[in-house]
């Protein structure tokens, strides 16, 4: 699934709900072992069924995407077996399509070594990608793309191995021999005079020589337009009536297309491997690189010293260029973009085409590769936001950021309104500080390549979590490049390393009521500078935003009562757990109503600290005689906070019966199950746990709430 969708999370549980739409609960080892070797028939036969529902839930993700079908019309198309498709890359694809073409000709690939790969030289040519104006675009900006660039160049430049004369220079040795990527290429004396005289050499920008086709047709040449020319049929085919009606062709033609596409933007790619390449040669490829440059060059000097279209280019990037329309109304934008699209396609020989794809009405360029637009398609179609690069859909970012940026970009698009982006800031930071958002928002998610780190330097969060992990379970070692949760949670001391305070999520909730997310870490270090880069183009300085908020923070929670650890029981076994909880009585004592047994040092944070009043929300400045407090003097005082207290608990009991209804369906367990334990489902993936751990403390603190003011 890693190569078939870009998710932050690849378990079996999130692509079960994502393309299954199927909750399927997850059991720690812990409790299917516990079922398997000491449970009743009943639990041996839980044990059996999840195991059994995993395998076929496997079956069922393929179908869902269909990968065996479309793997196997890969393997049609390529010409090699079926298992190739999974475990080769695309220069073995490329190989197969072309030998079909030079075994014709007869031509040879040329394999050169690991050494003579090695000693080639380095390449002289990069894609164009300008440095944007980093600015906010209130008026429209045009989209244009090139399709398909370097497949087009190779086609109407006739670009290949087989057309190559080398560079624009005299050759070496009796033999005319010149450096030809791994090899050498020998051009006998007075053929290039010949063929230049018939002017039939075309010279790339880097005074590269190649022949055109109409003196030799080029391999790759031909091997491309033939699939970009099968691939419009087809894509034709898939149009009709009659095809729309058969599904199962309909899959077998859209398997076809997709595998054409990639082959044609591969290619290139086959020609420029220089690391483990099979065939590379960078003479061919810095030629297409320079081709494709000169031409994105000449489109955008055509742009820019045009006035009928009142129009700049603020921004390159390889095959695309972004075309500001200052004064323009978005029906004259669409306008200038098809008038764009049609005089640069002109200019250029076939099949090199300029597509107009679409109008950005409010923009943001941050950097390279780092922009967001309001989308229109077409003069009338509803807007949709479309993001490149930014943290909004990025996959190592936690949800805060990115949920809070997108709503930063939606009302700045849309609405143009600052005042309600710094309220929803302020909002969602205040959320942060009073622990008000859930433990799911914070969770970040990223790769682990466990081997590949050097050993004299810290190893990446993610892996640091990996590794205390197997220490406990052996079982627990990620795969190479698997995507592992962690959290940063508060320290004892601002001074404590950020690698001592990153803990997977299950074991953050496992110790809820002791622990608290990095509140400052998650603001100063990811929220506000991902909103600044943003809001920065339009001129807002988010820091000073910070500066000017309320602060509001929350000491850290006491420890629940023995026996009532909000979901402990679902990570830790039982019989460590009460191991756990008795060692913490002997160490801190018995817990008591506003006491606070995990430190017992005075800090001065205590004597600052504020947190908010469970009934009228107001803000309580703690002490060190009142840090037990979770009400308001005021409503301590009232005869009514009895009454209230004891109606949101008896809410929070209702709450946590139905979430754990809803678990026990899901995980096909009775409904008798307690509420507060007997559920041993661990799925990281699902909102539910979350909940639940929500509804839980919730429900602790209302219970010593009034306690309290009883």
């Amino acid at each position: 699934m890693r190569h078939e969708l870009a998710e932050a999370s690849y378990s079996f549980e999130h692509m079960s709900w994502l393309l299954l739409h199927r909750r399927v609960p997850t059991y720690t080892t812990w409790a299917l072992s516990h079922w398997w070797h000491k449970g009743s028939a009943s639990e041996r036969a839980r044990a059996l069924s999840y195991f059994a529902n995993k395998a076929n839930g496997v079956i069922s993700l393929l179908a869902a995407r269909d990968i065996i079908g479309r793997a196997a019309e890969l393997s049609h198309m390529y010409g090699f077996d079926l298992w190739s498709t999974f475990s080769r890359g695309s220069q073995f694809r490329v190989e197969s399509m072309m030998i079909r073409i030079t075994k014709a000709q007869n031509l040879l690939h040329y394999t050169p070594s690991k050494n003579e790969v090695a000693q080639q030289r380095a390449p002289e040519c990069i894609a164009l990608v300008m440095e944007p104006e980093s600015l906010f675009y209130p008026d429209p900006v045009v989209v244009l793309d090139f399709q398909s660039l370097y497949p087009s160049i190779m086609i109407a430049y006739n670009l290949c191995y087989s057309t190559c004369l080398g560079i624009l220079a005299e050759g070496e040795g009796r033999d005319n021999s010149k450096r030809f990527g791994c090899a050498r290429l020998a051009i006998p004396r007075g053929l290039l005079g010949v063929v230049s005289g018939a002017e039939a050499v075309t010279v790339t920008p880097n005074n590269i020589m190649f022949l055109n086709s109409a003196t030799q047709k080029g391999v790759l040449a031909q091997l491309l337009g033939e699939i970009l020319e099968t691939r419009i049929m087809v894509k034709q085919a898939m149009k009709s009536p009659e095809v729309k009606q058969q599904p199962a062709l309909l899959r077998q033609l859209d398997a076809r297309q997709l595998g054409l596409k990639m082959i044609a933007n591969v290619t290139y790619g086959y020609t420029a491997a220089s690391f483990s390449g099979r065939m590379p040669c960078v003479d061919l490829a810095d030629a297409i690189v320079a081709t494709a440059r000169a031409t994105l060059e000449a489109a955008i000097r055509l742009v820019n010293s045009s006035p009928q279209w009142g129009a700049r280019v603020v921004y390159g990037d390889t095959d695309s260029m972004f075309v500001s329309c200052v004064g323009a109304s978005r029906q004259r934008a669409f306008e200038i973009g098809k008038e764009i699209s049609a005089a640069v396609t002109a200019m250029n020989p076939a099949p090199v085409k300029l597509n107009f794809e679409k109008v950005y009405h409010g923009s943001v360029l941050v950097s390279k590769k780092r922009y967001a637009g309001w989308k229109f398609e077409s003069a009338d179609s509803p807007p949709v936001l479309e993001v490149k690069g930014l943290e909004t859909i990025r996959r190592d970012q936690c949800p805060l950021t990115s949920k809070l940026l997108r709503h930063t970009l939606e009302v700045l698009f849309a609405r143009r309104d600052l005042t309600a982006i710094k309220a929803a800031l302020v909002d969602n930071c205040l959320k942060v500080l009073a622990d008000r958002l859930p433990l799911q928002d914070f969770v970040f998610r990223k790769e682990v390549r466990l081997g590949t780190y050097a050993s004299g330097r810290s190893a990446p969060p993610a892996a640091l979590v990996a590794a205390r992990m197997m220490e406990k379970d052996q079982r627990a070692e990620p795969r190479y490049g698997e995507r592992v949760p962690y959290v940063v949670v508060a320290g004892d001391t601002p001074q404590t390393r950020l690698a001592d305070l990153v803990q997977h999520p299950a074991q953050v909730l496992a110790n809820a009521p002791t622990q608290r997310i990095h509140h400052r870490y998650y603001l100063t270090k990811q929220l506000l500078p991902a909103l600044h880069r943003v809001l920065a183009c339009v001129g807002v300085d988010v820091w000073q935003w910070w500066l000017l908020m309320p602060r509001s923070d929350r000491t850290r929670k006491p420890l629940a009562p023995t026996g009532a650890l909000p979901l402990q029981h679902i990570f830790t076994p039982p019989a460590l757990a009460k191991q756990m909880t008795l060692h913490q009585q002997q160490q801190l004592g018995p817990v008591q109503p506003g006491h606070h047994p995990t430190n017992n040092r005075v800090r001065i944070d205590e004597y600052y600290a504020s947190q908010r009043c469970l009934l009228c929300d107001d803000v309580i400045v703690l002490s060190r005689k009142t840090r037990g407090t979770v009400l308001c003097a005021q409503c301590s005082s009232s005869p009514s906070s009895a009454a209230v207290l004891a109606s949101r608990i008896h809410a929070s009991q209702r709450r946590l019966v139905e979430l754990s209804a809803l678990c026990n369906a899901c995980a096909n367990v009775g409904a008798d199950a307690d509420a507060f334990g007997g559920l041993c489902c661990a799925s990281l993936d699902c909102a539910a746990l979350y909940e639940r751990l929500k509804a839980h403390l919730q429900h602790y603190e209302l219970t010593r709430a009034l306690t309290n003011n009883a």
